[in-house]
């Protein structure tokens, strides 16, 4: 079994706009804590690589601020979003976060 160190990053976008947002998150992955970092694809962080993780869908807008909380063997993603029903109120989510077979993380978007 490989272990890897898995980072959440932020793309450029344009952030603190409420639902006119368009930031989202990638992620990469490394086999020591310190760079470099490489996408599903093998490019590096360092040069714009990142695979998508996380981005708007629907009213779920512009999410951004990544963490990482285990608890009682479970992993959850946080972040933070614009609620396209609530008139962009920023909102904190925490979601059910699984790894696939092939070690990347997967997120299911909130409904």
């Amino acid at each position: 079994m490989v272990l890897y160190n898995t980072i959440p990053v932020h793309k450029p976008g344009a952030l603190l706009r409420g639902t006119n947002s368009t930031y989202e998150i990638h992620v990469g992955r490394s086999r020591n804590i310190t760079v470099p970092y490489f996408d599903a694809e093998g490019v590096d962080m360092m040069t714009d690589g990142g695979t998508l993780f996380l981005k708007s869908k629907g009213a779920f807008i512009g999410p951004g601020h990544a963490g990482l909380i285990t608890e009682k063997g479970a992993d959850w993603f946080s972040c933070h979003f614009y609620d396209g029903t609530r008139r962009g109120m920023a909102t904190l989510a925490i979601l059910p976060l699984q790894w696939h077979t092939n070690g990347w993380p997967q997120i299911r978007y909130p409904s």
